[in-house]
């Protein structure tokens, strides 16, 4: 069954909380400057919440802070290191080399991760994320980081509707934005993938009706195509927040979604 979840602002995340009841499955961000242990006492304190899924995504890690991390998780998380490297990979001096370190780097980290007691390493799933638009329209190529991808346990690609088409009055068919993920999923033999990143920006000449319909599409598509789970991002600078007028269609649409993830997930 597809889980479906909220990413939002952290200063927007009780708000959502309680306009969603859930939030799922949901992002937590960390730059290269963040310890993921923060000096805040327990992770369960503000990454845990009922009827959600933490994402964790790092720029960079610590041993010992990804230990505290998998030592104090209170229920299942998933794991991402360096998510959507693509655009630095690309403008590095090597991209060849610089894929090489990515991948190396995601095998100390399922190390790490394996390394832990069993009970512990049980609730810790990795997941490599990667970038629809930077493969689709920037030309990546996706073969330079297969071996990273191959440690996860799962493979994520943030796809989201294209604003270009958008522009136009058109949505990015589901089919269409779905593929690169699974084909992704295929070239690494694996059935376990999901879209940590999902938007839809509201296209010109509509009211809103159809965006709500779109986003039902997606959903529709995801769980037929058996996506682990689909997350909207719903953050206001970007323009996506669904909590606008206008986007009444939308917002019921994904809140019915959301209230589907089991509770005790």
């Amino acid at each position: 069954m597809t889980a479906f979840g909220v990413n939002t602002e952290l200063e927007a995340r009780p708000a959502h909380r309680a306009l969603y009841g859930q939030l799922g499955y949901t992002r937590h961000f960390y730059s290269p400057t963040q310890q993921v242990a923060w000096h805040r006492g327990s992770l369960a304190t503000h990454i845990w919440d009922t009827g959600e899924v933490p994402v964790v995504s790092v720029k960079s890690y610590s041993e010992a802070d990804l230990t505290a991390l998998m030592t104090e998780a209170l229920g299942d998380f998933w794991l991402c290191y360096d998510h959507e490297p693509e655009a630095r990979i690309a403008a590095s001096p090597d991209p060849a080399a610089a894929a090489k370190l990515w991948c190396d780097t995601w095998g100390r980290l399922r190390t790490l991760r394996d390394s832990m007691p069993a009970a512990v390493a049980a609730k810790c799933h990795l997941v490599p994320i990667l970038n629809r638009w930077q493969h689709v329209r920037a030309g990546f190529g996706w073969e330079l980081l297969l071996d990273g991808c191959d440690l996860g346990d799962a493979i994520g690609v943030d796809s989201y509707a294209e604003a270009a088409q958008a522009a136009h009055g058109l949505y990015t068919p589901p089919d269409e934005l779905l593929y690169p993920a699974l084909a992704l999923a295929g070239d690494l033999g694996t059935d376990a993938w999901c879209v940590p990143e999902f938007g839809a920006h509201v296209a010109a000449g509509d009211d809103g009706t159809r965006h709500g319909e779109y986003l039902r599409s997606v959903i529709s598509a995801s769980a037929l195509a058996g996506a682990e789970w689909v997350s909207y991002w719903c953050n206001a600078k970007d323009g996506f927040h669904l909590d606008v007028p206008g986007q009444e269609s939308g917002l019921a649409v994904w809140r019915t979604a959301v209230a589907a993830t089991p509770a005790d997930a």
